[in-house]
């Protein structure tokens, strides 16, 4: 089995998640994935993961999304302190 490769998930029950359960799952991954990280890079992953995943999200969705994480949140009010703090 060196030579398999997994193209579906290996739990039982896995690919009978709703999509809500679905996009947990990803926002999970991309706030552990992506601690520091600009918004932008942030909403670039998530979209991938998405599609990766077979889940369609305009960009709106993403945005909201990404909202979500609080790695993006935390991130943008450092960054609006520093720029507050700059001038």
């Amino acid at each position: 089995m060196a030579n398999a490769e997994q193209n579906e998930p290996i739990l039982d029950g896995s690919t009978e998640a709703s999509l809500d359960s679905k996009k947990q799952g990803v926002l999970v991954q991309v706030a552990s994935d992506t601690a520091g990280r600009r918004r932008e890079d942030v909403v670039a992953m998530l979209g991938q993961r998405l599609r990766d995943a077979g889940i369609t999200a305009d960009a709106a969705e993403l945005e909201r999304l990404a909202d979500a994480l609080p790695t993006v949140n935390d991130q943008d009010q450092a960054e609006n302190r520093e720029a507050r703090d700059a001038h």
